[in-house]
């Protein structure tokens, strides 16, 4: 559904018609867990790991494989970010151990916004207290 001489996605590749681009990447992890998954872990999973939200503060960072910016007013949300609601957004209260402030803090980050980048990284590696995120993980999932 890539076309180098296109200016639109061809019909048969909209919404409804055929494999969408919107969504490929859906697509694209039901596909992937086939592979790296067993079925003993995919029948044992207790909780959702893909294509979890983005607004839950409760939610630890290490029980997601991936986050999906949904179509939401609460932070983070993908049309606030691209609207520049977050532009001067104040970093310093993130905790990016959970997945919502964890994906504002990725955004901003990545956009070069936001304020008091330097203050959330400070409490993430307090927390982290010199370990990986992988060997915080070990212990928090």
């Amino acid at each position: 559904c890539r076309c180098a001489t296109c200016t639109c996605i061809p019909r048969d590749c909209e919404w409804g018609y055929g494999p969408y681009a919107g969504v490929m990447s859906l697509y694209l992890q039901e596909i992937a867990l086939n592979r790296l998954w067993t079925a003993e872990e995919w029948n044992n999973q207790t909780f959702a790991v893909l294509d979890l939200g983005t607004t839950d503060t409760e939610v630890n960072i290490c029980q997601a494989a991936l986050l999906h910016a949904m179509h939401n007013d609460q932070p983070f949300s993908k049309f606030a970010f691209l609207s520049g609601r977050y532009d001067d957004w104040d970093m310093s209260t993130l905790n990016l151990t959970n997945i919502r402030d964890f994906a504002m803090f990725t955004a901003l980050n990545s956009a070069r916004i936001g304020r008091n980048r330097d203050v959330a990284l400070e409490s993430l590696n307090k927390t982290l207290s010199g370990r990986t995120f992988a060997q915080y993980c070990e212990s928090n999932t």
